[in-house]
């Protein structure tokens, strides 16, 4: 760590601990003792021994053969570099092995569980497209589709409050096509409305771009934070969830649908 914690601020450990002691007076047994490590690094120790090596190096061992460790870590630049080799078909984690077209793993979810999930490997529509029937009526008033991305300047706040980093990357744009730039008379720089059919919108600005597709914005997650303590970023850009269903998430996973929303966009 460059700083110690500072205010109320915990380590990993000593937020997860009292976390996972909750979950045991709540009920959850599984969590017992789950979280009983005496530090950090001892936590980091027992994760970094199963770390997975090349056939010639053993789980949990350094490139030098010694024990992968947090010391081994700080004594060489914090980094771990396995020679690199070309593994043909022995990197696929299914129960056959293989490439699998139905999912065992869903199957015996579905045997122990009760669940009906699709096993084969399909296609659904998003929610909000065009193509559901449930939402095509939308299409006239948001014929945009709203798509969304990290920048690779910024890791959320972390780096938005650094002079260097927001030198190189002050706000966040919302990308659009040239051509749709043109037909909506908008320039680099341009304020616009953006609208979904929940009723939510953002302000934001545009950057023309030929690396999309018409009818499709790029939005950029992590910007738009609170805090008072972002001395430099705070309120700096939008933030993009405000457009996403709350709802609209994948019912085998629970992945967000933070890249399908129907919008328009209005000049400001």
């Amino acid at each position: 760590p460059v700083l110690s914690p500072r205010y109320e601020s915990r380590t990993p450990l000593e937020w997860l601990r009292p976390l996972a002691a909750a979950c045991v007076t709540a009920g959850d047994a599984d969590m017992e003792g789950a979280m009983e490590y005496s530090s950090d690094d001892e936590w980091c120790n027992e994760l970094l021994s199963c770390c997975p090596g090349l056939p010639e190096h053993p789980d949990g061992l350094a490139p030098d053969g010694k024990p992968l460790s947090v010391d081994w870590l700080k004594k060489n630049g914090g980094t771990a570099v396995w020679p690199a080799r070309y593994r043909k078909y022995d990197l696929i984690d299914t129960p056959s092995g293989k490439i699998e077209f139905v999912s065992e793993e869903i199957k015996a979810s579905n045997r122990d569980f009760g669940t009906k999930y699709e096993t084969l490997i399909s296609f659904d529509e998003n929610l909000w497209s065009p193509e559901n029937p449930k939402y095509a009526s939308y299409e006239k008033d948001f014929p945009f589709r709203l798509i969304t991305g990290r920048s690779l300047s910024h890791t959320g706040s972390f780096t938005q409050n650094l002079k260097r980093t927001l030198k190189m990357h002050l706000e966040p744009f919302i990308l659009i096509n040239s051509e749709d730039a043109i037909a909506l008379e908008l320039k680099e720089g341009d304020w616009v409305q953006i609208s979904n059919p929940l009723g939510i919108q953002m302000r934001a600005r545009v950057r023309p771009t030929d690396g999309l597709v018409r009818g499709v914005i790029r939005g950029r997650h992590g910007w738009g934070q609170k805090s008072r303590f972002l001395t430099r970023s705070k309120n700096l850009g939008y933030n993009i969830n405000e457009l996403t269903d709350d709802e609209n998430f994948n019912e085998i996973t629970g992945n967000a649908g933070f890249g399908d929303m129907m919008v328009s966009i209005k000049p400001d």
